[in-house]
């Protein structure tokens, strides 16, 4: 029992402080040509879509950065590509994304949310990477 309380608190100190931060992956660079694979995880930021959150949120840990524009970096969720070659978005259906080129998912993610009238044009951006492959 004590072994696991200190695993725990190990875990929250690593996901939730500054040693949280040293452990962060390298930013992620935006490839507008990359191409979604079947199984890829792909790092999303969606402006008013996604949740912002702060070192304190207990899913911090699981964010990834983009590096868009030279200096730019954007905090981005990570988005599992099912078997099936969809990706969830939040109040959206499903959508096809394998064999699609990152610039090309970042447009489809925002015609997406302005047809289904969550947002209106000009009020969304997107940025994408691929994060990891399997």
């Amino acid at each position: 029992m004590r072994f696991q309380l200190q695993t725990l608190l190990l875990i929250a100190l690593l996901t939730s402080t500054a040693a949280g931060k040293a452990l962060a992956k390298d930013p992620l660079a935006r490839d507008p040509e990359s191409v979604v694979q079947n199984s890829d995880v792909i790092a999303v930021n969606v402006t008013h879509m996604l949740p912002s959150v702060d070192e304190s949120h207990p899913q911090y840990s699981r964010l990834r950065t983009i590096k868009v524009n030279g200096d730019l970096e954007l905090m981005a969720w990570p988005i599992h590509v099912l078997k099936d070659g969809t990706a969830s978005f939040p109040l959206l259906d499903p959508i096809p994304v394998v064999g699609v080129s990152i610039e090309k998912l970042e447009k489809i993610v925002v015609e997406s949310y302005i047809k289904k009238n969550i947002v209106r044009r000009g009020e969304i951006k997107a940025s994408a990477a691929i994060a990891t492959t399997k």
